[in-house]
């Protein structure tokens, strides 16, 4: 059952991270067109515009999108009316978002000194409600395991909105078009993927008990929501308080950056809640799973991390030019709060313990996490102003992944291997050193990309064998090529890796 539970995480891992990947970098490539037409001014405004319907969108999730997840994957088609219950209320709730946004879009666009978003904001209000939907029925699909058609709603998204951005600010509409692109994207979208949803899974099935059930399990996350969702508005407003708006320009351009990380660890995080329910029943095989498969994580997430950091400061400058050249500098302290996450295994420990239903603590992590980033956000940002917030947020998730880590060893005896992550992590840390001090060297910033992928991952995948235990890297390859579909194309490359570092680490040894 835990091999099939690995293949299963290992699918859903490569699949939602592939069509996350390919969804931003479309919205990358649109992102970069709207900057460029719109201005680092006319871009800040955009993404000033949406700060508080993102924030009711989530902030009336009530976690109910995990738990639609959570009752899928544990339950299968016998779960649907646990399903049905929860996308009910996600659109519920989205129409009340919607409501709020419309009548008191003047009062927003007040808290942002921006008197002028009041009618951009209530362009936004039906996004609020689409945006909904689709999570809802997303939330399905991947519980149920239909990961391609869960990730083909994110690279809709993408493609449809940077369409009708690029079209509608070519049209003369300018920050107004490129904002209107959310609603009508979002709202075309959603129609479709309800309307499939009814198609696959029949006519809504409601019971009392059902909602009660699914009510009952998201609270705790709600107070996870409540806690999280305020805090990058929060910060926002910090920044836009202290700085120009051509700054925020750059703030953000770092955040869309960081996007591959953010989209391959989500999916991670993804692939252990719709996997790890499978093995409920059976406590001890949950934890060595959740252990086994933190540690996996661990060592291909730092790797990951870190060879983006090395290349993500050429790579901003040449995709979206000097004007954003602080954005580079931004970036990687905002990406370096994920390292915490990974070496501690909070990306596999916080699906545990949705899975074994103590969602509590999920409450309790984004409580710390939230106000560590908000405080230090205060401190912060009034010194460092942009870089301060970038700042806030890698304290928080060091913070959090903390606390996580204590939780999981005291109360589940889920015990991580810290010394292999650690172990892990050295090989990828030297690797990004080595090849951002050569890349500084290099005058010319397409020869610095290059230069810096090229040296991280030839040294990465030299150093890795000296410092993890042979038992470790081969259980990483075999995790991934147990991937059912894929793990046959795989395997060969794995077992070359393998043979060819055992011999040189014999021959160095």
């Amino acid at each position: 059952m835990q091999s099939s539970v690995g293949g299963r995480m290992a699918l859903a891992t490569i699949i939602l991270s592939a069509s996350q990947l390919l969804s931003a970098l479309v919205a990358v490539v649109f992102s970069i067109l709207v900057a460029r037409l719109l201005g680092p001014g006319g871009y800040g405004l955009v993404n000033l515009a949406l700060v508080y319907p993102s924030l009711l969108a989530g902030l009336l999730d009530l976690g109910i999108g995990t738990v639609v997840s959570r009752y899928a994957a544990a339950n299968g088609v016998d779960g649907l009316g646990h399903v049905w219950s929860g996308v009910v209320l996600k659109l519920l709730l989205g129409l009340i978002g919607s409501l709020i946004v419309f009548l008191y879009a003047d009062f927003f666009a007040g808290l942002l000194m921006r008197p002028d978003l009041a009618p951009l904001l209530s362009t936004l209000s039906l996004y609020v409600f689409a945006s909904a939907a689709l999570s809802a029925v997303s939330s399905a699909y991947v519980g149920f395991g239909r990961y391609a058609l869960a990730g083909s709603v994110s690279l809709a998204l993408s493609t449809l909105r940077g369409v009708f951005a690029v079209a509608l600010i070519l049209a003369g509409l300018g920050v107004f078009g490129a904002v209107a692109s959310f609603t009508i994207a979002y709202t075309l979208l959603s129609v479709l993927y309800l309307l499939l949803f009814l198609k696959f899974f029949g006519r809504p099935r409601l019971s009392r008990e059902a909602v009660k059930d699914v009510i009952r399990l998201s609270l705790p996350l709600y107070l996870a929501t409540l806690a999280g969702l305020p805090v990058s508005p929060m910060v926002d407003t910090l920044v836009a308080r202290r700085v120009s708006d051509t700054v925020i320009g750059n703030y953000k351009v770092a955040m869309i950056s960081a996007t591959p990380i953010a989209v391959i660890t989500s999916s991670v995080s993804t692939a252990a809640l719709t996997s790890l329910p499978l093995l409920l029943g059976d406590e001890e095989s949950l934890r060595n799973g959740a252990s086994a498969y933190s540690l996996y994580a661990s060592v291909a997430l730092t790797g990951l991390m870190l060879g983006y950091m090395a290349v993500q400061p050429w790579l901003i400058i040449l995709l979206y030019g000097s004007s954003y050249s602080l954005a580079a500098s931004y970036a990687n302290i905002y990406v370096a709060g994920f390292l915490a996450d990974a070496v501690l295994g909070s990306y596999i420990l916080g699906s545990h313990f949705i899975t074994v239903g103590a969602t509590r603590w999920n409450g309790l992590v984004a409580t710390v996490r939230g106000t560590t980033v908000i405080l230090a956000a205060m401190m912060l940002v009034k010194q460092l102003g942009a870089a301060g917030a970038m700042l806030s947020y890698s304290i928080g998730e060091l913070v959090a992944a903390t606390t996580i880590y204590f939780v999981a060893s005291r109360v589940y005896s889920v015990r991580i291997d810290l010394r292999g992550s650690l172990k892990g992590l050295i090989p990828a840390l030297a690797s990004f050193a080595a090849a951002s001090a050569v890349a500084y060297w290099i005058n010319s910033t397409l020869a610095s990309l290059l230069a810096s992928g090229l040296i991280f991952v030839i040294l990465y995948l030299l150093l890795l064998p000296f410092f993890l235990d042979d038992k470790v890297l081969s259980g990483l390859v075999g995790f991934l090529t147990s991937t059912p579909y894929i793990g046959w194309l795989l395997k060969p490359f794995g077992e070359v890796y393998l043979s060819l570092t055992r011999e040189l680490h014999g021959r160095l040894v």
